[in-house]
């Protein structure tokens, strides 16, 4: 039996590459790593993310607090208003819901007293 339901999940993963969503996002994950101007932005907004992470260790006390929160917002807007950055971050969102759901009705088909993430990724408690 527990070589069936191994067998089961291997095709229903194999089905979850077969969508059009997956490639799609498999074809914007190249476009990223290949576009220099995205690799630009990324690094950038590594750069600052690690910069207002060090800084907000000292909250408001820190003297470059807000410098480095204003930086840091704007690559990050930058990054993210990116067209294939966007359009990656949306599928890659669609994708985790429908990995949600399908976990929460393997859930559900068990117990009901199994815990499982709801749409906002929090456990929910029965």
């Amino acid at each position: 039996m527990e070589q069936q339901i191994i067998e089961n999940v291997y095709e229903l993963i194999d089905e979850l590459k077969q969508s059009l969503r997956y490639k799609r996002l498999l074809v914007l994950k190249q476009q990223i790593e290949e576009s220099s101007v995205i690799q630009e932005k990324v690094a950038a907004f590594q750069q600052w993310n690690d910069a207002y992470n060090d800084v907000k260790k000292y909250g408001q006390y820190h003297p470059d607090l807000q410098h480095t929160r204003t930086q840091f917002r704007k690559v990050k807007q930058a990054l993210y208003e990116d067209s294939i950055v966007a359009e990656y971050k949306r599928l890659e969102q669609e994708i985790q819901q429908r990995l949600d759901s399908i976990s929460a009705q393997i859930a559900q088909a068990i117990s009901t007293k199994i815990k499982h993430p709801n749409e906002l990724g929090i456990l929910n408690r029965h």
